[in-house]
């Protein structure tokens, strides 16, 4: 296995979001507390806040008189050389510790599919495509799965990050070509082209693979503008890409 479990979001954190706009997140959940949080917490996060904008304590110390300047100077020179992303990554960590738990949204049940496990855990979904014997190759059914999986986890409060991966050595073959020539319908490869069209346009808006030169492909067909809204909608879950490309 390419990752333990247990040490998945640790490892993928720097998928979760630029820091910067973690950051800018937390201040604005800073301001939600209802409750204050005490005088030596407001220190540490002022502290912090200077680390993270400015770099390591550059004033000189003020006078020992002045009490209230002396605490912060404190907070600020106690962090020594911590680089600003570390502040910011600590701020970060502080503030949802004062915030306490978000009150999750329970996880939708996600219809099993053949080929495709989902788990999740620790605030990770993990999509695996099951079907070694087969390079991974991918099923109407597959796709059908993936798209509903992510879609669950955009409603999953508790859900940070999503893998993407395959089982064994392989990432996936790409499509299963059985889809095209079994289980013809009756109305032949032209209603099996549009079936599948229908599938794929409900999958991309999911997955998010509408960037680049399949972008373009798509703007030019006039569809871009829906897709990216669509994709848009997963806010809160980060699709990481593993054991090669889409």
């Amino acid at each position: 296995k390419w990752m333990q479990a247990s040490s998945q979001l640790g490892a993928l954190r720097a998928l979760s979001g630029d820091v910067g706009a973690r950051f800018d997140a937390a201040q604005a959940k800073l301001n939600t507390l209802t409750e204050d949080p005490g005088n030596m917490a407001k220190l540490k996060i002022y502290g912090l806040f200077k680390q993270a904008n400015v770099g390591a304590c550059n004033i000189p110390k003020p006078g020992g008189f002045n009490f209230v300047a002396k605490a912060k100077y404190d907070a600020w020179k106690g962090l020594g050389e911590m680089t600003q992303d570390e502040a910011k990554e600590a701020y970060i960590d502080y503030v949802a510790e004062l915030a306490g738990p978000e009150e999750a949204a329970p996880a939708a049940d996600v219809a099993e599919v053949a080929g495709l496990d989902v788990s999740r855990g620790e605030g990770v979904t993990t999509i695996k495509l099951n079907r070694p014997d087969k390079f991974n190759a991918l099923t109407w059914d597959m796709y059908k799965g993936i798209g509903n999986a992510l879609n669950a986890a955009a409603e999953d409060t508790s859900c940070r990050i999503v893998v993407l991966t395959g089982e064994g050595k392989w990432y996936s073959s790409g499509n299963d070509l059985s889809n095209f020539t079994k289980n013809m319908p009756e109305g032949g490869p032209e209603e099996m082209a549009l079936n599948a069209q229908h599938t794929l346009n409900d999958f991309c808006p999911s997955c998010g693979c509408c960037r680049g030169s399949r972008a373009r492909r798509v703007q030019r067909g006039g569809s871009y503008n829906h897709q990216t809204q669509q994709t848009r909608q997963v806010q809160r879950s980060h699709l990481g890409y593993v054991q090669g490309y889409w």
